[in-house]
Parts: C-alpha cells; structure tokens; sequence
C-alpha cells in the first residue's frame, strides 16, 4: 500500500485484500465507553461507529476497528449466554456470543490496535470524507440487530 495514504485507502485495501465487503455504520451508541464494533459476519465486515463523535474521533474508531481487522485478531472475552441474549434480544444466544467474541479483544490486541490506528493516522495525507449513510442490503438485518441491542438515545 502507498505510503501515507487515507482511511478511504485502507478500508477499499482490507475489503480486496480480504475478498470482502466492509461496510461503515454510524449510529448511536448510549454505552458512553462504547465508540465502535467489528462484526465479522459470514460474507462481510460491519463497523459500526458512534454517530454523534466529532470527525477526527470517527476516523480514529474506524482506523482503530480497520487495525483490528487488517491484524485478523480473534477476540478473547467470554459472555454468558444472558449477556448476549439482553443485547440482541431476537437472534439466537449462540450466534450473539459468537459475534460478540470478535468484538471483544484481550489488552494487547486493543494496544496494537490503538497504536496501529494513530499510525495510519499520522501518515494519512488525507482526511476520510463520511458518505451520505444508506444502510446496504446484505447488513440490514444486522444493523437493525445492533440498534435493537444497543437502544437508541431517545429510548427510556
């Protein structure tokens, strides 16, 4: 990859590289220590990122969730199978867990991560421009999950 290339550079990168598609999500997170998740699902990558986070905070969660992925890291946390069924409330407890252990990283993967993360963005020689959001097909039913699971600001 070119040096000092974009966010935009490293997210078309990863989703070739990978053979496929990531898609970027902003939305919502009322979890105020929550700023961003991978989920890596069968066809896809989701990273969803707070919504409301001023520009240079969103292309650091982004970079911090594309460090993660272009270091294929694992996860490591175990939820109990309550833990995952209060956060998507419809979808199979199992398949939750197993999404969720993706998300979740032991100290050192989040080091590397975060260290990868203020890398990219000290050589970036651009800034990343937010696309008009449109939710794409094949994760619309996860999206709809993530915001079911998650809560919405507004919601009591």
């Amino acid at each position: 990859m070119e040096h000092g290339c974009g966010i935009e550079e490293l997210h078309r990168y990863l989703s070739v590289q990978n053979r496929r598609p990531i898609h970027l999500i902003p939305m919502p997170f009322p979890e105020r220590h929550l700023f961003g998740l991978w989920l890596k699902m069968d066809d896809f990558d989701v990273i969803a990122y707070e919504k409301a986070a001023s520009q240079s905070h969103k292309e650091h969660i982004i970079a911090h969730e594309l460090a993660h992925i272009a270091f294929q890291h694992r996860g490591s946390v175990n939820f109990d199978r309550g833990d995952a069924g209060k956060l998507f409330a419809d979808v199979e407890p199992g398949v939750v867990q197993s999404m969720l252990m993706r998300s979740r990283y032991s100290d050192d993967e989040e080091q590397e991560a975060e260290t990868m993360a203020s890398l990219i963005l000290a050589r970036a020689t651009k800034r990343w421009l937010e696309p008009a959001w449109g939710v794409p097909e094949e994760a619309a039913e996860v999206v709809a999950r993530i915001e079911s699971g998650v809560g919405k600001p507004d919601q009591g």
